[in-house]
């Protein structure tokens, strides 16, 4: 378990660096793990078994709050605007 969260944490901070220089490709695989994330969140109540998600109403406003978070992230990193402004040529200047 320890390698998979030091994967996934080397690979936020690569996507993190990514997306703070404006890399279209850090704004696709940012895209690609939050759907990825979504995934989990909605299969979690059923592949968990944690006092956490034993009330179900706990468990379906997490799912929903975090959800709702991860869909605007999506929908709005595949903005026109924000789309432009990942596809510039930035060259040196960050």
């Amino acid at each position: 378990m320890t390698g998979y969260m030091l994967i996934a944490a080397i690979l936020s901070i690569v996507i993190g660096v990514g997306i703070l220089k404006y890399k279209e490709w850090a704004r696709k695989m940012l895209i690609v793990l939050l759907i990825f994330g979504l995934t989990l969140l909605f299969l979690g109540p059923f592949t968990m078994r944690t006092k956490f998600f034993s009330n179900t109403i706990i468990s379906f406003a997490h799912i929903f709050v975090n959800s709702t978070i991860v869909l605007l992230i999506i929908y709005y990193l595949n903005r026109n605007e924000i789309k432009n402004l990942f596809k510039k040529d930035r060259g040196q200047a960050l």
